[in-house]
């Protein structure tokens, strides 16, 4: 079953990630992230939302990312949150845990400035 609020982690440009809550509705993640979403698996029950277009509307620099073949620049607001199958759900991960995990993408995959 759907949930109505989900947590999630936000990684703006220049500032660490956040803990936050937001409407499990489609128009409540593009208002997040100012435009339409793409998401991008980061594991099995773990997504990150970016702006799909965030890069052609000159959106700031946030990090770059290699992990398992996927390599990028994200640009703009990311959202960091739980995947259920099809469903986004609740941030599997603590914002301690989640800075570890993405710690590891640096030193492992190039994650990072």
């Amino acid at each position: 079953m759907k949930k109505d609020i989900i947590k999630i982690l936000v990684k703006q440009p220049g500032r660490p990630l956040q803990l936050g809550a937001i409407p499990n509705e489609l128009h409540a993640f593009q208002d997040a992230v100012g435009g339409y979403i793409e998401a991008i698996p980061l594991r099995p029950d773990l997504v990150m939302i970016v702006n799909e277009e965030g890069k052609l509307q000159g959106l700031p620099y946030n990090f770059r990312i290699n992990l398992n073949g996927y390599e990028d620049v994200i640009v703009g607001p990311c959202l960091i949150v739980g995947a259920k199958g099809e469903e986004f759900a609740d941030c599997p991960l603590s914002q301690k845990d989640l800075q570890d995990y993405f710690d590891g993408l640096e030193e492992e995959y190039g994650y990072g400035k």
